[in-house]
């Protein structure tokens, strides 16, 4: 298993504006940065990223916008991929942002395999119906 990030390309007067940017780019320098041939050459990929506005942030979009060289030659047909996300807030557009991401999957070929997405209470109350 490989853990990498997409190249930054957000100004550095931006990250130096945000203490909590600024010390999550600290902490991740020598996280390695994706490249296509990692694309390529992986079994599987998992993307996790953050929401921004409902969406996936720039960087991200930025990346795959680099794989159609992959896409038109086959490359990541019958590739198995999935994606997870995160915001700040309960409502932040997580389920709009993994659908963005599983978008690009779908044109890639891959074969998705969606998060499960279950509540624990909602999961006991079921269960005590079907009892």
């Amino acid at each position: 298993m490989k853990v990498l990030k997409v190249p930054e390309t957000a100004p550095q007067s931006a990250i130096d504006s945000n203490p909590a940017w600024k010390a999550n780019m600290v902490a991740t320098q020598n996280v390695p940065e994706v490249t296509l041939a990692d694309l390529e050459s992986a079994d599987a990929i998992i993307f996790s990223v953050p929401t921004r506005f409902g969406n996936m942030p720039g960087q991200v979009k930025s990346f795959l916008d680099t794989t159609g060289g992959l896409w038109f030659n086959g490359k990541l047909t019958n590739r198995v991929v999935s994606a997870m996300t995160s915001a700040q807030n309960p409502h932040g557009g997580q389920e709009v942002t993994t659908l963005a991401l599983y978008t690009t999957m779908y044109h890639w070929g891959a074969i998705v395999v969606a998060r499960v997405y279950r509540s624990f209470s909602v999961w006991c109350w079921r269960k005590s119906i079907w009892n």
